[in-house]
């Protein structure tokens, strides 16, 4: 859609709460998008590169830490306890293809690494929440855990990997055959110009 027909339609459904995100391609100009939203009194709260990923390459994952499937209570606690909140549902505990997958890498007992396979539609899967605690950064093992993630997303019919990176990500995904396909901006409304009550 045009940026001004998203901007006229959420005027015209008023909903309560609310954040623009819009994705443009490659090749876009993403400027024009931004001068948009701020003349129709929006923020811009930031912007992350959208990657995608085809599987089908080989992958080696290097690491001396044991990267695994979390599919125990324990496990997925103490993901929770490091990360600060759930990264699993219970439902999700278990060795099928279906529902959300979480790895973690760990050292003894402490996750020191973790990322989340989301399916999102047939032969698609969203990348979400990769982490490497800053002690155990640039040692490859964000790239061993990707690498152990996709394996298994390949195995479980998956084609294409999706994910939206950080600044720190856009060096590491590439690397990994994930090529930019476009730009999320993320804009909020000026709650006074757009008559929203205050959060509480």
């Amino acid at each position: 859609m045009d940026p001004q027909e998203v901007c006229d339609a959420i005027r015209e459904l008023k909903p309560p709460r609310f954040f623009a995100c819009p994705i443009d391609l490659m090749g876009a100009d993403f400027e024009a998008t931004k001068r948009v939203f701020k003349a129709n009194h929006f923020r811009c709260l930031g912007k992350e590169p959208l990657f995608v990923l085809a599987l089908g390459q080989e992958r080696k994952a290097r690491t001396s830490h044991a990267i695994q499937r979390v599919t125990d209570p324990d496990m997925a606690n103490r993901v929770k306890v490091a990360s600060g909140s759930r990264q699993i549902l219970e439902k999700d505990l278990h060795d099928g293809a279906a529902g959300l997958r979480l790895y973690a890498a760990f050292e003894g007992d402490e996750p020191i690494a973790w990322v989340r396979s989301i399916p999102t539609g047939e032969g698609f899967a969203w990348v979400s929440n990769l982490y490497v605690q800053p002690a155990y950064r640039r040692r490859g093992l964000g790239m061993a855990i990707m690498n152990k993630m996709l394996e298994d997303d390949e195995s479980f019919g998956i084609k294409w990997s999706v994910l939206l990176a950080s600044s720190v990500g856009t060096h590491l995904y590439p690397r990994l055959g994930y090529e930019q396909v476009g730009l999320l901006q993320l804009f909020a409304p000026k709650k006074e110009l757009w008559g929203i009550a205050p959060y509480r």
